[in-house]
């Protein structure tokens, strides 16, 4: 782990410039629903991508959104540019450990930042997490924490994702959560209830 830290730390080092365009400049999204399936290597989880489109980079920049099967307030929103990082360039947090901001120009009672958070690389290599205003208001955070849709629309704003103009953020659509929505299943088909007289 601490190997990977450190190799993340140098490629962000190494190419802040481009990672710099990636997370700052604005990214466009061209889908209406990012449909979610169940996460291979992660029980209990669903997951679904969308690719975005870069302002003035032509570089391949993906968003994904890992969600939880069993805590509707746990998920995550990731931006993966894999030509600077294989780790996500920017992300957020709904749940999860405080994340401790290793930095000497940041007073130490302000280096512990709970969720949710988001996180982005520092111009030294460091991963720093941090939270935008409605996170700081107890209740713009439940709302957000609540609706799924709502924080992704968030985070888009804080990442500098932007639907096409006459478009709107896409929806999670996370139906497998109850199975195929298609199919009608009634499971007491076939059973015979004896009849009651009043």
């Amino acid at each position: 782990m601490k190997e990977k830290k450190l190799l993340s730390s140098q490629s962000v080092k190494a190419k802040y410039e481009l990672y710099s365009k990636i997370v700052d400049g604005v990214k466009f999204i061209n889908k209406s629903g990012i449909d979610l399936q169940p996460k291979k290597n992660h029980i209990g989880f669903l997951t679904g991508h969308v690719f975005l489109e870069h302002e003035s980079l032509d570089e391949p920049i993906f968003v994904v959104v890992d969600t939880s099967q069993n805590y509707s307030s746990r998920f995550e929103f990731k931006v993966f540019a894999k030509s600077v990082l294989e780790n996500p360039c920017f992300r957020f947090e709904s749940d999860g450990h405080c994340h401790y901001n290793d930095l000497d120009d940041v007073p130490l009672p302000e280096r512990k930042i709970p969720t949710p958070h988001f996180h982005r690389y520092h111009e030294s290599g460091k991963e720093i997490a941090f939270k935008t205003e409605p996170l700081k208001k107890t209740e713009e955070e439940n709302i957000l924490l609540g609706d799924k849709d709502f924080a992704f629309a968030h985070f888009c704003h804080a990442g500098k994702i932007q639907p096409r103009i006459g478009q709107s953020y896409p929806s999670i659509l996370d139906q497998d959560l109850f199975g195929s929505l298609d199919t009608v299943y009634d499971p007491l088909e076939g059973v015979k209830f004896p009849c009651t007289q009043i």
